[in-house]
């Protein structure tokens, strides 16, 4: 199946085939997206996981082979469990063949509210997100920002006032299922140039079910 790549910006890149992921290593490109729908028992299983876990927060190092072994334990029994542990084990699989590594830094949260609202970008290589409900990730084409408004740059202004960013139709977003891999400012000469991003807001009475792999 040929790959069609969509891009409002030359350095973002998003598709619904998963061979997008491996456009991150382009120059030019600083974040992918693989837009994709979740299938219906991945779904209820992340909602009973809304209804049912007040407090979810799980970090393990874990290889493609140890993800269903490390987080079956400390996950609810209910119908669609297999499935998503097999996501997560899948995404984790494609990281850590992207990147030739033995394993990821894991990170599964329950959210109930925004974790980073502020545009800011990543002191690290490289990072990929999955939302698996509400909206995911909101990011900025590098054409579309003032970087020096960034942090201390605002002046103390929020984002939308800081002039970080000329209109709200600079703000790309993310949908639930999308999986996201972000350059941040530690991969080779990109200092100043990681991925201008941001924790979308959570609507109350909601939470948001957020993973999170590093490669190691």
């Amino acid at each position: 199946m040929s790959m069609q790549i969509g891009s409002l910006s030359p350095c973002y890149q998003r598709s619904s085939c998963a061979e997008v992921l491996s456009a991150i290593f382009a120059r030019d490109t600083n974040l992918c997206v693989w837009q994709r729908a979740l299938p219906d028992n991945l779904q209820n299983y992340v909602s009973i996981l809304q209804s049912q876990t007040q407090y979810l927060n799980l970090t393990r190092q874990v290889s493609a082979q140890s993800v269903t072994t490390l987080l079956s334990p400390c996950l609810p029994e209910a119908e669609g469990k297999a499935a998503f542990i097999e996501d997560i084990r899948l995404l984790t699989e494609m990281l850590i063949c992207l990147f030739d590594c033995q394993y990821a830094g894991l990170r599964l949260r329950l959210l109930d509210g925004a974790m980073c609202p502020r545009f800011h970008t990543d002191k690290l290589i490289c990072r990929m997100l999955c939302s698996y409900n509400t909206l995911g990730t909101q990011w900025l084409g590098n054409a579309a920002i003032d970087r020096s408004k960034l942090g201390h740059g605002s002046g103390g202004l929020d984002d939308a006032h800081s002039g970080l960013y000329s209109d709200t139709t600079a703000v790309c977003n993310a949908t639930a299922g999308d999986v996201l891999l972000l350059k941040g400012e530690a991969w080779p000469d990109n200092e100043g140039g990681g991925v201008v991003h941001r924790s979308p807001a959570v609507p109350d009475g909601t939470k948001r079910l957020l993973l999170t792999l590093d490669p190691m």
